[in-house]
């Protein structure tokens, strides 16, 4: 009788716990699930409460970073509250144990067999299924590991995506001899100088065997090369609107083919993290940049572009 007892507490708390992580994302927009290469992935979204089904909205991936997850993101970037305010939707997909399958290849997510470009890519399916979405207006932003995977997205699903956006997040090695998008593609990349992980000279992931990558200037050369930028069209420094320690030269290339631009933002002396959010991980993320947002940055570059 005993064992039946310890066996139903069991029971009953798992399903408590379940319940309490479903709750905890609903706080967030509709939580929802799809069946994608043979597991059962999740995602939250976020629809503006103006929204109407004879309308139809651009859509925003948000890419978690490594230990986090779709409450993470929203809470981190504010993204919701910017889509309630310009008019859009915002979906927060969940990776795999904390983590996406990014070219890499180091993450649980890629030891487990993942396929998160698939992932992605029947996502998409199901929320354009699901929701009144512009199929030309879909974009892709992560941070860290889901900016690694943002910009393996723009590689792989050009065909699916009007634009991408990267943060603290550079070219891995390993993806640049097989990207291939077939299209100038519109992109926005933020690197920190003083990034404890993510070397803005290129190199070493640090800290642990993550991999390396592609240093600031290569990573940029290899996009504006795709998209066949020639020069750039401006390089400002913003204005130090903070007292963070940290500054922000933002770069523009318009003079791009089927005029995809391309838009860097350099974060002097920043860290390891959102610009304008919430630090990633305090014991490493370094300074905070307060001086932009980097959410409302993204949405105004989006928003201007269209697949075609």
């Amino acid at each position: 009788m005993k064992k039946n007892n310890y066996i139903l507490i069991a029971l009953f708390s798992v399903i408590g716990i379940l319940a309490c992580k479903k709750n905890k994302y609903e706080k967030y927009g509709e939580y929802g699930t799809i069946e994608s290469g043979g597991k059962k992935r999740k995602y939250i979204v976020h629809v503006p409460s103006s929204y109407h089904e004879d309308t139809t909205y651009s859509l925003v991936l948000a890419l978690h970073g490594r230990f986090g997850d779709p409450t993470d993101m929203a809470a981190g970037t504010g993204f919701s509250d910017v889509a309630d305010f310009r008019k859009f939707i915002v979906c927060y997909p969940e990776g795999y144990k904390k983590s996406w399958a990014d070219s890499r290849g180091v993450t649980p997510a890629s030891e487990a067999g993942i396929d998160d470009v698939q992932f992605i890519s029947d996502l998409i399916d199901q929320l354009t299924e699901d929701y009144a979405i512009d199929s030309t207006r879909i974009y892709v932003a992560g941070i860290s590991n889901g900016g690694f995977l943002a910009q393996e997205i723009a590689c792989s699903l050009s065909n699916k995506i009007a634009a991408f956006a990267s943060v603290v997040a550079s070219m891995p090695e390993v993806l640049k001899p097989v990207c291939n998008p077939g299209r100038p593609i519109p992109g926005l990349i933020m690197l920190s100088t003083a990034d404890a992980l993510i070397p803005y000279e290129g190199g070493d992931i640090v800290n642990y065997d993550a991999g390396r990558v592609l240093s600031a200037d290569s990573t940029l050369a290899f996009w504006l090369n795709n998209n066949s930028c020639s020069g750039f069209i401006d390089s400002t420094d913003l204005l130090d609107a903070k007292n963070d320690g940290t500054t922000v030269t933002e770069f523009i290339w318009n003079n791009c083919n089927a005029g995809a631009s391309f838009y860097f933002y350099r974060i002097n002396n920043g860290g390891h993290n959102w610009p304008g959010g919430e630090p990633v991980w305090s014991f490493v993320s370094g300074n905070q940049c307060e001086d932009i947002d980097a959410t409302v940055y993204i949405w105004e570059f989006f928003k201007d572009f269209v697949k075609p």
